[in-house]
C-alpha cells in the first residue's frame, strides 16, 4: 500500500480486486476485509480471466479503432499462472463483455511443473550417487525447487539449461533438455486441454467459433503449452498482444475506473456481464445435492426451487446451502445452514418450501432471499431467513437460530 501511494498522485480510496476463477463464495468477504484493513473500499471482485479479457478488448480498440474492429468476437482467455489454471470463453460485442462459460483447475500451474522437474532431478541424482539427499531435508528441497524454477524459465527460451545447486557437501550441476521437461510434464499439459474442451462444451460452441485465444499468466510462455493450444485449434495463431503478467492488473484497473466514474472515449461503452463458476444448491434427503443456481449463470441473478416435506407430521425443515459440482454433498463446500419451523403439518408432501438465492454482483456474495413455506391445506404462509449474516446479507429482527449439522428432511417437489 505504501508503494502504491508513492506511485500515485493521491491516496486511492476505491479499488477493484481480482481472484482466481474457482474462488469460493464462502471466501467472498476475505478480499473485502483485506481491502478495509488497507483503507480501501472494494467496489467489485472479478475473475482473473475476465479482467484479462477487458485488457484485451481495450487493447484491440486502441490498435484497430472502432471501424477496424470486428463487431462481434468470441475470445478464449487461457490463464495459466503459478498455482491455478483458469479458462473463460467470452463474447465481445459493441463494448459489452459477456462471459459464456468458465472452467479451470485449482491444482494446476507453474508450481506443479517445478514439482515434476524436482522429482525427476531427485531420481536422476539418486541414481548417480546411490542415495537421496533431498527427501526429508526441507532446506535442500527448497534449494532444488529454486534451481528447477530457474531452469524452467530458461527452457522457455532455449532448448537446454543447467540445474545448479549446492546441498551440503554435494554440488549438483546437471544439464537438462527441453524435450525431457516436456516429456515429464506432458500429463499436466494435457489437463489444460481438458478444461478448454469442457468450457467449449458448456458454451455449446465448436472450436472453429473461437476468434482469438488470449494467453495470460507466466506459465503460458512454455513452448509446449502454446504448441498444444495451436494444434487443438487447428493452427490458429495465438494472441500475445497483451502482457501475460500485467493483463489481469490492467483489466482490474479498467474496471475500477469504470466503477469510479472515470470514463473516457475508450471505456464509455464497456460493460461486463460475469457468471458464477460453481453451482449453488441445497442438501436433500440422502445427502443429495440439488442445484438451485447452476454454474455459468450470469450475475446478478435470482433463482428459486421448490421442495416438499418427506415425513408425516414433520415439524421443521433444516436447510443446508452448498457450493460445488458433486452429486453428493460430501464433496461440496458448506456455505451455511438454517431452520424453518412451523410444526403441525400432516402427511408427506403437504407443505411446499420455496428456496431461492440472490447473487450480489458487487462483492460476489450469496444472499438468500426470504424462504416461503406454504401449507397447502390452510394456505398459511410462514417466513424464515438465514441467520448466517456474514454469508447471506439477510437481515431480520428475530432471525431463526442456526441448527447443528443434521440431515435435510425434504425432497424436490414433483411437477
Amino acid at each position: 500500500m505504501c508503494v502504491l501511494c508513492a506511485l500515485l498522485p493521491h491516496r486511492p480510496v476505491d479499488c477493484a480486486l481480482t481472484v482466481c476463477l474457482r474462488w469460493l463464495v464462502a471466501l467472498g468477504l476475505c478480499p473485502k476485509d483485506a481491502g478495509a484493513i488497507a483503507g480501501l473500499d472494494v467496489l467489485r471482485i472479478i475473475n482473473e480471466p475476465t479482467a484479462a479479457a477487458l485488457a484485451y478488448g481495450l487493447d484491440r480498440k486502441n490498435t484497430e479503432g472502432e471501424e477496424g474492429a470486428k463487431k462481434e468476437q468470441t475470445i478464449l482467455v487461457f490463464d495459466l499462472g503459478g498455482g491455478t489454471f483458469d479458462v473463460s470463453l467470452l463474447k465481445i460485442e459493441d463494448g459489452v463483455f459477456t462471459v459464456l462459460a468458465t472452467a479451470g483447475d485449482t491444482h494446476l500451474g507453474g508450481e506443479d511443473f517445478d514439482t515434476k522437474l524436482a522429482e525427476d532431478v531427485t531420481a536422476m541424482h539418486k541414481k548417480k550417487i546411490g542415495k537421496d539427499i533431498f527427501t526429508g531435508d526441507d532446506k535442500a528441497s527448497r534449494k532444488l525447487r529454486t534451481a528447477c524454477e530457474r531452469a524452467k524459465r530458461m527452457l522457455s527460451s532455449s532448448t537446454g539449461a543447467t540445474i545448479e545447486a549446492f546441498v551440503g557437501e554435494h554440488e549438483i550441476n546437471m544439464p537438462y533438455t527441453r524435450a525431457r521437461f516436456e516429456k515429464i510434464c506432458e500429463p499436466l499439459f494435457q489437463r489444460c486441454v481438458d478444461s478448454v474442451k469442457r468450457v467449449l462444451d458448456d458454451a455449446k460452441l465448436k472450436k472453429e467459433a473461437v476468434d482469438e485465444i488470449v494467453l495470460v499468466g507466466g506459465s503460458t510462455r512454455v513452448p509446449r503449452v502454446q504448441q498444444i493450444l495451436t494444434e487443438f485449434f487447428d493452427g490458429k495463431t495465438l494472441c500475445k498482444s497483451v502482457h501475460p503478467d500485467e493483463a489481469v492488473a490492467y483489466g482490474a484497473a479498467v474496471q475500477g475506473a469504470i466503477l469510479s466514474g472515470a470514463r473516457d472515449a475508450n471505456t464509455a461503452n464497456l460493460l461486463l456481464v460475469d457468471v458464477i463458476p460453481l453451482s449453488l444448491g441445497v442438501e436433500c434427503e440422502g445427502r443429495v445435492f440439488a442445484k438451485v443456481v447452476p454454474r455459468n449463470t450470469p450475475v446478478p441473478c435470482k433463482k428459486k426451487s421448490e421442495f416438499t416435506t418427506v415425513y408425516d407430521y414433520q415439524e421443521e425443515i433444516d436447510v443446508r446451502i452448498f457450493e460445488g459440482e458433486r452429486a453428493n454433498c460430501d464433496g461440496n463446500h458448506l456455505l451455511g445452514e438454517f431452520q424453518i419451523t412451523g410444526g403441525g403439518w400432516d402427511v408427506d408432501g403437504s407443505v411446499t418450501s420455496s428456496v431461492g438465492c440472490r447473487l450480489d454482483l458487487g462483492i460476489r456474495l450469496v444472499g438468500y432471499i426470504p424462504y416461503q413455506l406454504v401449507d397447502q391445506r390452510t394456505s398459511i404462509l410462514f417466513l424464515a431467513v438465514c441467520s448466517m449474516c456474514r454469508v447471506s446479507a439477510c437481515s431480520c429482527s428475530n432471525p431463526m437460530k442456526t441448527v447443528r449439522a443434521v440431515r435435510w428432511r425434504c425432497r424436490p417437489r414433483q411437477p
